[in-house]
């Protein structure tokens, strides 16, 4: 599709194309010449740019892509991630963003995931700063949650650290990254 476009592009509104360019524009001369009323040493004129780009078409492969590739295509393109592939294990995600906070003890990781199966965006927690180094991810990978948990959010509360009833960070013990 992209190719498509990119060729659209390139040629919509021309109406001669100069030889030292075909190779530039992915052109050959034959393909060219079949479609030019007129042909002169250094360029073709008054193409049926239409039935070029016809031809060209039929001839580029839809190829399938990784749901990675896909993903990232989706997000550079349309903003947002929006592929979803419903029978995909429910621990699959993609990284759309990875927060990370420092303080003078730890690294705490906070990665932003895009679930593949139903399209949710969740953000969980990494609190083990070395095991991150051993297996780091970064935005625009693929990680499968292999063991999660969950824990108490803390809360500042008349000048103390106290722990949530009711609010839970979802805690990511071990992935894997594809």
């Amino acid at each position: 599709m992209l190719k498509i476009t990119e060729l659209a592009d390139n040629l919509l509104n021309k109406k001669q194309i100069k030889k030292e360019k075909l190779n530039e524009l992915g052109l050959t001369e034959d393909i060219v010449r079949k479609y030019a009323q007129k042909e002169t040493e250094k360029l073709f004129k008054d193409i049926d740019i239409n039935s070029l780009i016809k031809e060209i078409m039929q001839g580029i492969k839809n190829q399938s892509i990784s749901i990675k590739d896909q993903l990232q295509a989706e997000i550079e393109y349309l903003g947002y991630p929006k592929t979803i592939i419903p029978k995909s294990s429910d621990n699959f995600f993609y990284v759309t963003e990875l927060k990370i906070f420092k303080n003078k003890r730890s690294i705490t990781y906070y990665p932003v995931l895009y679930s593949v199966k139903n399209g949710n965006i969740i953000q969980k927690k990494l609190k083990d700063f070395r095991l991150f180094s051993e297996n780091p991810f970064k935005e625009g990978c693929i990680i499968q949650v292999v063991q999660e948990s969950k824990e108490p959010k803390r809360k500042m509360v008349d000048g103390h650290w106290v722990k949530s009833d009711t609010e839970f960070n979802e805690i990511i013990e071990a992935w894997e990254v594809y």
